[in-house]
């Protein structure tokens, strides 16, 4: 079957006439559907792995800082290799940012979902210079280099 799908494929690439395809086109046909099949098991794969990659750097970076950080310490946690990580990412400025990305997009919908629970201008101000008033310490005096 492998090489009567290989041969298929091949002349569907290369234009080979009708004729020439038409006894491949179910088994490339069938190709196609596991294909995408498995591109999406491969999408899920990769996506775990990058999820497993930046829960190990924001442990890392939280306990030892962004300049204390190494590559390998990131991909050892995780489970995984320095090229699994470059596979992933292009440097650890690169998952850094995609990890303050996702904290700055989680807390903004954060903010505007609870601004929703609040009616009108002052109650909405409050709100957020009591949210303003409890993370912004936190992150100035949490005492880690960065």
């Amino acid at each position: 079957m492998y090489v009567s799908v290989k041969w298929g494929l091949r002349a569907a690439r290369t234009g080979m006439k009708q004729g020439a395809t038409k006894q491949f086109g179910m088994r490339a046909a069938r190709l196609d559907g596991a294909g995408a099949s498995a591109r999406s098991r491969q999408q899920e794969r990769t996506e775990a792995t990058r999820r497993k990659l930046l829960a190990a750097a924001e442990q890392i970076f939280a306990r030892s800082g962004f300049e204390a950080a190494r590559l390998e310490d990131i991909a050892a946690k995780a489970g995984y290799t320095r090229g699994a990580f470059y596979a992933n990412f292009d440097s650890k400025e690169d998952i850094f940012f995609t990890l303050l990305e996702e904290w700055v997009t989680d807390t903004i919908g954060s903010l505007a979902a609870s601004l929703q629970m609040h009616e009108g201008r002052e109650a909405r101000s409050k709100h957020v210079q009591g949210r303003c008033a409890t993370v912004l310490p936190r992150l100035a005096h949490d005492g880690r280099p960065f």
